[in-house]
């Protein structure tokens, strides 16, 4: 009996406190309910909603970029002259051919021979491990020609000065001379195209001035098209009478 007096005696103490506590701060009640909701949507909706509107500027303006490269590689497309692009990409695909140009390379040492009155004996081709060059994509394949020629010291190194003014590339690595005759060993170069990547992400930016100086320069460069120039080399021995390689 005693206990139930206490304890009721405990709640109307506990009523009497929060009576007198609400009566007290009764007018700070609703201005702090106002507050905590005021802060619950700050760090609930105002700042994730401002988050997102960063995030949707940042894309925006990544997108507005990629925009802007589309439109001035769209613009430097239009302004190419076609006629002149094309001349330009088949000259430097004679310079370093996208396969083995044996027809090219026959009537590279054919001019160099004409213009500088040098006879051109046997040759023979030796082509190396391509497969293991073709799929190195640091490494320009090649073909190795062994030639002999006839004629003097300054006949030859006309000769091989000529021969580095002629399409396709090529390079002497090797000259061993015996009286009349001179044996070379001729590197011509390739290179196959390999799988492009477009980036339209990326500028399209013109030629630099390097660039187009050495575009300059191999424009000018013999051209070994055998349709517009007659040979007037015999070849014997391991080339054969006939200069074609096949």
């Amino acid at each position: 009996m005693d206990i139930n007096i206490n304890n009721s005696k405990k709640v109307n103490l506990d009523a009497q406190v929060f009576t007198t506590v609400y009566r007290h701060y009764k007018d700070n009640i609703l201005p702090i309910c106002v507050i905590l909701i005021c802060v619950g949507i700050l760090f609930f909706i105002i700042i994730p909603q401002f988050n997102n509107y960063l995030k949707s500027r940042a894309e925006l303006q990544k997108e507005t970029e990629k925009l802007k490269i589309l439109k001035n590689n769209y613009n430097f497309l239009l302004s190419l002259d076609d006629s002149k692009a094309n001349t330009d990409f088949n000259k430097l695909s004679q310079v370093l051919p996208a396969n083995k140009d044996f027809t090219g390379i026959m009537g590279a040492i054919t001019i160099a021979a004409s213009k500088t009155g040098v006879s051109v004996e046997d040759f023979n081709f030796s082509l190396g491990d391509l497969d293991k060059a073709e799929n190195d994509a640091s490494k320009y394949p090649s073909i190795k020609l062994n030639v002999n020629i006839g004629g003097n010291a300054q006949t030859i190194a006309k000769f091989i000065t000529e021969l580095y003014k002629t399409v396709p590339a090529s390079e002497v690595v090797s000259i061993k001379t015996t009286g009349s005759m001179s044996s070379l060993v001729i590197i011509f170069y390739y290179k196959p195209f390999l799988p492009q990547n477009v980036n339209n992400e990326l500028p399209i930016s013109p030629l630099s001035a390097d660039k187009q100086s050495l575009l300059d320069n191999v424009s000018s460069w013999n051209s070994s098209d055998m349709g517009t120039f007659l040979p007037d080399v015999s070849a014997s021995g391991s080339g054969g009478t006939n200069p074609s390689p096949f």
